[in-house]
């Protein structure tokens, strides 16, 4: 009697996971379908990428040694974007062979050796503007000044 006991339960037991682990419930549970939930999780999955695609740095212009600012922007960039990249889009610049000369109008004078020097992060930069990629949160300071 007990084995028969112990196999209407477990069959029981079989019906009932069975039941609930169907994908095509639509049983409503406190007003949310199962496709709700599995459309709420997909629109939180693209939220979390769109995240992802982009981050804010700072770029500001000065001068003399930053005794001068010219202006400041906080900027919005992509994964893989570089310093030039960023400059470019925000600001008039003019480069010439991966050289800027130009910023805002503001040029480089080899006379007076005047020339847009720039750092990240309080450090001086010691690569081209185009091989640099942005990070979050980077602080970019291209400064005019003697060099």
């Amino acid at each position: 009697m007990m084995k028969n006991w112990l196999v209407v339960w477990l069959f029981a037991t079989m019906l009932v996971v069975a039941g609930c682990a169907s994908d095509t419930t639509t049983e409503e549970t406190e007003g949310t379908t199962l496709e709700d939930t599995e459309e709420i999780a997909s629109e939180d999955e693209g939220a979390a990428e769109e995240a992802d695609v982009s981050e804010e740095i700072t770029i500001s212009l000065t001068k003399n040694s930053g005794e001068e600012e010219i202006t400041s922007k906080d900027i919005v960039f992509a994964e893989g974007d570089t310093v030039m990249d960023a400059l470019k889009a925000n600001f008039d610049v003019v480069e010439e062979g991966g050289f800027i000369t130009s910023i805002e109008g503001i040029e480089s004078n080899e006379e007076e050796q005047m020339a847009w020097l720039y750092s990240i992060n309080g450090e001086p930069a010691m690569k081209g503007a185009n091989e640099i990629e942005l990070s979050a949160g980077d602080e970019i300071v291209f400064d005019y000044s003697k060099w």
